[in-house]
């Protein structure tokens, strides 16, 4: 099954502005460094999840989750969001490191 990016468009918006989003949101598929695939490792081991549901992410922003969803809607949620089937997560270190102001870490 292949899935396609959800883009939402403006009547009036150009579409070569929309394919400019849609290139700035492209993400970097390049290897993991050996220090996150431990990072990754251990959190795997420990049976901690490795992402959490829009909703928990909006918890922990201390934002409601209507806000969350409507972000995410117009692909200004603050962190990359994973879309699995009709399901939105959001990868828990990712979340953690823009929060604590670290610089994003690749996918």
């Amino acid at each position: 099954m292949r899935l396609r990016p959800l883009v939402l468009v403006d009547a009036g918006e150009d579409a070569a502005d929309v394919l400019g989003d849609i290139r700035a949101m492209a993400i970097d598929l390049s290897r993991p460094t050996p220090g996150e695939c431990a990072e990754t490792s251990a959190n795997l081991a420990s049976g901690e999840a490795l992402t959490m549901s829009l909703a928990q992410a909006a918890k922990v922003l201390g934002i409601g989750a209507s806000t969350a969803y409507r972000l995410c809607a117009r692909g200004e949620f603050p962190v990359p969001v994973l879309r699995i089937g009709g399901t939105v997560k959001v990868s828990r270190k990712r979340l953690l490191d823009y929060i604590d102001g670290r610089p994003a870490s690749r996918p």
